[in-house]
């Protein structure tokens, strides 16, 4: 099956994002010595900039850490979020622009 560069480049974006969150739950876990779970949910409230603050970094490092996650990770989150958003939105005004819309109203000769 060949792949378009448009699914490449998807797969990508998804590939991206998904590193960015486990790079993200993996070094919080080394810095701050949290489990899994609760890097994790640090690192998915951090990039979808929810930010609730009932898990924060305690360490320097952590913070200096996460200072950095934040604008690198945010900045990536949100390309990827907007790329697929564009890209779903694309494909549904393509396919619209090929259906002929039928009013009721309308008599069809």
């Amino acid at each position: 099956m060949k792949l378009t560069a448009e699914t490449k480049e998807l797969i990508s974006i998804i590939i991206a994002l998904l590193f960015i969150l486990f790079i993200g739950t993996f070094l919080f876990m080394w810095l701050e010595d949290w489990h899994f779970i609760d890097a994790l949910y640090f690192a998915t409230a951090t990039l979808t900039t929810v930010g609730f603050g009932d898990v924060v970094p305690l360490t320097y490092t952590g913070k200096l850490f996460g200072v950095i996650y934040m604008w690198i990770g945010v900045t990536i989150a949100l390309y990827s979020i907007t790329y697929l958003g564009s890209h779903i939105i694309a494909k549904r005004i393509k396919e619209r622009s090929n259906e002929h819309f039928h009013f009721p109203w309308h008599k069809h000769k």
